[in-house]
């Protein structure tokens, strides 16, 4: 890869693929990024509904009365939320865009160009036409590529024993797009897991 990193996230691993905590490494260039991933279900009818909330670190100015200036504090804020029924795939709704998105989970892995690849589409850089980004699994790594097939990210489990259990290096610096790779990729490690009650592309 010929581009300089924008940046790394460790994650620390849940108890599975939907649970997870991804924040940015020491040494990232944006080092403020922090995503936590938690699923919990309830009963629904005669099924299971399961319901994953992502949260996220959001800067906050806040005055302070008794000083003349004021302090830049981080709140943990709903990002996003993955609806799933008895783990079938539902729909996911995005906060963080104004109005509020709302769009099928199944549309965040479609069939990729080749075996071992699912993508998903997404304004990019201000076009007006939608991107197609693909992520390409090779074992328990995964590559991200984004239009003209440039390289945007890649996540890869840590083979030596560590406090996180994998990292992914990325190569832009827009929030939304890192939200929706994130959701994207818990889809495909999901889809790709152990825990997976679909078929899988392999």
């Amino acid at each position: 890869m010929s581009q300089p990193v924008s940046g790394s996230l460790l994650f620390q691993d849940g108890t599975s693929e939907r649970d997870f905590i991804a924040v940015s490494a020491q040494n990232s260039s944006v080092p403020d990024l922090h995503y936590e991933f938690r699923t919990s279900s309830s009963q629904y009818g005669n099924g299971t509904q399961v319901n994953t909330t992502v949260t996220g670190r959001a800067s906050t100015s806040m005055h302070h009365s008794s000083s003349s200036g004021s302090s830049t504090t981080t709140a943990m804020v709903l990002f996003a939320e993955i609806g799933w029924v008895s783990n079938k795939m539902g729909t996911v709704k995005v906060y963080i865009t104004r109005p509020p998105l709302e769009l099928a989970t199944a549309s965040l892995c479609l069939p990729g160009g080749k075996i071992g690849s699912r993508c998903f589409l997404m304004n990019w850089n201000g076009v007006e036409a939608k991107s197609q980004f693909t992520w390409t699994r090779d074992n328990s790594a995964y590559t991200l590529t984004g239009p003209n097939s440039d390289v945007l990210a890649r996540y890869e489990r840590c083979q030596e024993p560590t406090p996180h259990h994998a990292v992914m290096h990325f190569y832009f610096e827009d929030r939304l797009t890192m939200l929706m790779v994130l959701l994207s990729l818990t889809l495909n490690r999901w889809l790709d897991g152990p825990n997976s009650p679909f078929i899988t592309s392999r």
